[in-house]
């Protein structure tokens, strides 16, 4: 199986299999994941960030399940960081959260908002990003001029298993 550069294979709260009896290979920038839905929920005394933001908790993705009998690979080396797609952001009173911005992860196999993702490999697994990020949102207050979280409060979703097994070199 050949995902070609640039595209996407994505799901909501879909599962996603790729089976194939020789490999699978993913073109730069190509990605396949699971993106989930929005959770709307907000913890007491949270306020989320300025609209330009866009934050988005996704909660309840598929499932990634991807095995192949020869190798797994990408045509690039993993580009950027993982700041270049999962966002932080904190005021000055502790009202952190952090969450996917999923139209900039390029690179690779995820299940966003908790989906687990399961690789297999006859061979190798090469220049591959397989990511099962969290989302968060931890409230905070203003007490005597400080802020201060509460993390008793905090709402944390996704961050599914990620399971990989490789009988290559």
């Amino acid at each position: 199986i050949t995902i070609a550069g640039d595209k996407l294979v994505r799901t909501g709260t879909g599962d996603i299999s790729l089976a194939a009896k020789r490999s699978i290979s993913l073109g730069n920038k190509a990605a396949v994941y699971t993106a989930g839905y929005s959770d709307a929920a907000n913890p007491a005394n949270f306020s989320t960030p300025a609209p330009a933001a866009k934050a988005y908790y996704p909660m309840n993705g598929g499932d990634l399940g991807i095995v192949a009998g020869g190798d797994i690979t990408q045509a690039a080396s993993i580009p950027g960081a993982v700041s270049d797609w999962l966002v932080t952001y904190s005021t000055t009173y502790d009202n952190t959260q952090w969450w996917p911005r999923i139209a900039s992860f390029q690179h690779g196999f995820a299940a966003f908002g908790g989906g687990d993702v399961r690789m297999a490999a006859g061979g190798d697994i090469k220049k591959v990003a397989a990511v099962i990020p969290t989302v968060g949102r931890v409230p905070g207050v203003i007490v005597d001029g400080k802020g201060q979280s509460q993390a008793e409060r905090a709402l944390i979703n996704g961050g599914g298993d990620l399971s990989v097994r490789v009988a290559g070199t």
